[in-house]
C-alpha cells in the first residue's frame, strides 16, 4: 500500500560530498548608517507573503541555524582540546568576494543585519556564513531581478523565492565547491555562504520559528503530536521490506534500535533509520518515511550498507548520502559516495527520488 506511493526516478548527478565537518559560531549584530525604518510609513507590497507590517525578529546566532549549531556542540564534544576560535565577527572581505556588487548593493539599504560564522575544518580553514538582514520590498525587488539576469538558479522554498549558485573555491590549496543562497522571508533577506553541507533550510526554519506570521506552512493536522516513532514502528514495522532476500542471512530489523530522532508526526516530511539486528558497520540500512506521522514507503526498495548521512533540505525534502566500498578497498576504507534527494508532493504524498544510489 505505502510502498506505491513512493516513485524511483532515473538518477541524475546531483553533488559531491565534502568531508570532515568542524565547525563553531560566531555572531554580530550591526545597524547601517541609511537605516530608516518607520512604522508610520505606509507598508509597500513584499515580495514574499507578508501582509501586515509586523516588527521582525532576527534570530541570534546559537539558534540562526538549529542544525549547524548542533553538529557545533557534538564536535566540541568530540574534540574539546581543538583550536575553535571563540565567537567572533565572520569575514567581512569574504562575504563581499561571493555576494557581488547587486549584493552589496542592497546590504547598504538594510535596516538592521545578524551575522553568524560556522567554521567547518581546523585543518582547511573552510567555514560557513549566515546573514539574515532586514531589507526593503523595493531593495529586495531590485537584487531579485539582478540574481535572475545572472548565473543563479531560481527556485522556492515553501514561497520564498531562492537563488543558489555555486563556484570553485581554493583554499589552503585545496578545491572547494563553494554554494551561496540567498531566501527573500517577508522583509527578510537570508544569505549562506557554504563550502560544506546545504543548511539553507535550517537557516530559513529558524528564522520562521522567530517570526510565526511569516510562515507559510500548513497547520498539522489536529491530534499529531499523539503518534510516537515507537507506535509508528508498531503500526507499520512490517510493511518494511525484510533487510535481505531469501539466500541472505536470516535477520530482522531491529526496531527497538531505530534512530528515531528524526521522527516527527507534526512535520511534512520525517523519517526513522533501522539498522539489522546485530548490525555492524556495513549492514544494511532502511529508512522510513512518514508524512504527518502517515507511513509512505521505505525510501529505496532495496536496503544498502552503511549508516547514511540524512540531511533536511526543506520542509518536505531530504538529502540521503550513502556510502559504499569501491573496488578493491576494504569496508573500513569505504570511500564511494552516491547523494540522492527525496522529495515529498505536499497535495498528493508521494515521494520522488532523484541523483544517485550505491553501483551494487
Amino acid at each position: 500500500m505505502a510502498a506505491s506511493r513512493l516513485r524511483w526516478h532515473q538518477p541524475i548527478v546531483v553533488g559531491a560530498l565534502l568531508a570532515a565537518l568542524l565547525l563553531t559560531s560566531a555572531c554580530s549584530t550591526t545597524e547601517s548608517p541609511e537605516a530608516s525604518p518607520s512604522v508610520s510609513e505606509a507598508p509597500t507590497e513584499s515580495a514574499t507573503p507578508s501582509e501586515t507590517p509586523e516588527t521582525v525578529t532576527i534570530p541570534e546566532c546559537d539558534v540562526m541555524n538549529p542544525r549547524a549549531m548542533a553538529m557545533h556542540q557534538a564536535l566540541q564534544t568530540e574534540y574539546p582540546n581543538s583550536t575553535i576560535n571563540d565567537p567572533g565577527e565572520p569575514s567581512q572581505s569574504f562575504f563581499d568576494i561571493f555576494i557581488g556588487p547587486a549584493g552589496k548593493a542592497a546590504l547598504e539599504q538594510v535596516t538592521e543585519t545578524r551575522a553568524c560564522e560556522y567554521y567547518l575544518s581546523i585543518g582547511t580553514g573552510t567555514a560557513a556564513q549566515q546573514f539574515v538582514s532586514e531589507l526593503p520590498a523595493d531593495a529586495a525587488d531590485e537584487f531579485m531581478e539582478s540574481l535572475r539576469a545572472s548565473d543563479y538558479v531560481e527556485s522556492s522554498i515553501l514561497d520564498y523565492p531562492t537563488f543558489k549558485h555555486q563556484v570553485p573555491w581554493d583554499i589552503v590549496g585545496m578545491l572547494h565547491s563553494v554554494q551561496i543562497s540567498h531566501v527573500f522571508v517577508g522583509p527578510l533577506w537570508v544569505t549562506q555562504i557554504t563550502t560544506g553541507w546545504d543548511y539553507t533550510w535550517s537557516g530559513v526554519q529558524s528564522v520562521l520559528d522567530a517570526n510565526p506570521h511569516l510562515s507559510t506552512l500548513p497547520e498539522p493536522p489536529e491530534g499529531c503530536s499523539e503518534e510516537t516513532a515507537e507506535s509508528a514502528m508498531e503500526r507499520w514495522g512490517d510493511q518494511v521490506p525484510a533487510p535481505f532476500d531469501s539466500s541472505g542471512p536470516d535477520v530482522g530489523w531491529a526496531f527497538e534500535w531505530a534512530n528515531t530522532r528524526n521522527f516527527d508526526a507534526c512535520t511534512m516530511l520525517s523519517w526513522i533509520t533501522l539498522s539489522v539486528e546485530g548490525a555492524t558497520g556495513s549492514s544494511p540500512v532502511q529508512i522510513m518515511l512518514f508524512h504527518y506521522g502517515e507511513y509512505i514507503g521505505t525510501a529505496t526498495e532495496k536496503a544498502y550498507g552503511f549508516e547514511p548521512t540524512i540531511l533536511e533540505m526543506g520542509p518536505n525534502e531530504v538529502m540521503v548520502a550513502y556510502k559504499w566500498v569501491k573496488d578493491g578497498e576494504s569496508n573500513a576504507e569505504g570511500s564511494g559516495r552516491s547523494v540522492s534527494v527525496f522529495t515529498l508532493d505536499p497535495d498528493t504524498g508521494d515521494v520522488t527520488r532523484e541523483g544517485d544510489l550505491p553501483p551494487y
